[in-house]
């Protein structure tokens, strides 16, 4: 089987959550699916793959206004794929003979997150689900808003991804050394690594971290709303950091070194830095909203995402659980990059079989 995919998302130099899923996801279908071709279609080639199994070829089309509708197209009926995937739901328009499989991460504009401008993402995702051979996606919490979205009795597939293995890279460094780099005190702090924007709830921690001046709040990620640390600075919050974005070797530190992971969002459709604060050991507190309790389990601590009284509670009295460990151990026994990988495979060539034989 010739399977297509649009890389195009892995041309940054600083991958984040759903870049980091489709790295990792890809690179485990290129290794097992050692029985077909990969092609890799981008407009320039990502600094990340520095190196590709022998089946993949790289192609690269150049830059192009609406690149998917008529660049990537070109390419995919050229080279003749029998599928393509897409780690994103934005659209590539039909090719007669042509599997799409777009995985699809959230429908963010089914929650009130404070953002808003979600017109062209929302016709994209219903247009190209609709139009896919199968919809894949993160969990089963996307899975039900999907169905409702599309208002149709559709299979939809989970797969979910597992953690990035680059943040558990080990440092000689202290966490003494690692502040003072970043300009920062030593001491105890809770820690959100995360893109800094509404959904992730971050006007909460302001409220809850305004009551709790005794405790620290680091805020890791790039800031995409420059309003936000303003707010923060308004307000006076003295004990809360914005650090912007922090390299792997630094960021697994402050994970290793964290009272608590913070991650009270508005919503999330899977929400990879849970399944990260518990390979590092640190204990999260988390909201209730979206996928976060079907991912986070019995091992994080739960709060009303609406309450900042009752976070705050919570950061003053906040003691890990003596189970913590066996807890979040389990939890990340059931996420695998490779059996991930292996799935979306499966459904690939279970649907090109039956294809071929109808053909």
């Amino acid at each position: 089987m010739n399977i297509a995919y649009d890389i195009s998302i892995l041309e940054g130099s600083q991958l984040t959550g759903v870049e980091k899923l489709a790295f990792n996801l890809f690179r485990q279908m290129w290794v097992l699916g050692v029985d077909h071709e990969h092609l890799l279609i981008c407009k320039k080639r990502p600094p990340c793959l520095t190196a590709l199994p022998s089946n993949c070829q790289l192609i690269e089309t150049g830059h192009a206004k609406a690149w998917r509708w008529f660049r990537l197209r070109k390419v995919l009926k050229q080279e003749g794929a029998d599928a393509f995937v897409s780690g994103v739901t934005n659209l590539t328009l039909p090719i007669k003979g042509l599997k799409m499989y777009p995985y699809a991460h959230e429908c963010q504009w089914l929650y009130d997150t404070h953002e808003g401008g979600f017109g062209k993402h929302k016709f994209l995702f219903q247009l190209s689900t609709r139009l896919a051979t199968r919809v894949i996606t993160n969990s089963h919490s996307t899975a039900k808003d999907i169905k409702t979205e599309l208002k149709v009795d559709r299979k939809v597939d989970v797969i979910s991804p597992s953690y990035d293995e680059s943040v558990l890279v080990h440092s000689i460094k202290s966490r003494k050394q690692i502040l003072t780099e970043l300009g920062l005190e030593d001491g105890d702090y809770f820690l959100l690594v995360s893109s800094i924007r509404p959904k992730k709830n971050i006007d909460l921690l302001l409220e809850a971290f305004a009551k709790t001046p005794n405790e620290r709040l680091l805020l890791v990620g790039k800031i995409l709303y420059p309003e936000i640390p303003e707010k923060a600075k308004m307000l006076g919050l003295t004990n809360v950091h914005f650090l912007g974005y922090v390299n792997d070797e630094n960021v697994s530190v402050l994970y290793d070194n964290a009272k608590a992971f913070l991650y009270v969002s508005k919503n999330e459709g899977f929400g990879l830095p849970i399944l990260e604060a518990y390979a590092h050991g640190c204990p999260v507190i988390a909201s209730r909203d979206g996928s976060i309790p079907e991912v986070a389990g019995d091992a994080a601590v739960y709060i009303d995402g609406n309450d900042g009284d009752e976070l705050g509670k919570v950061l003053q009295g906040f003691k890990r659980d003596v189970d913590f460990t066996q807890k979040s151990a389990r939890i990340l026994k059931k996420y695998d990059w490779s059996q991930s990988a292996q799935k979306y495979l499966e459904i690939l060539e279970k649907d090109y079989a039956g294809y071929s034989i109808n053909n």
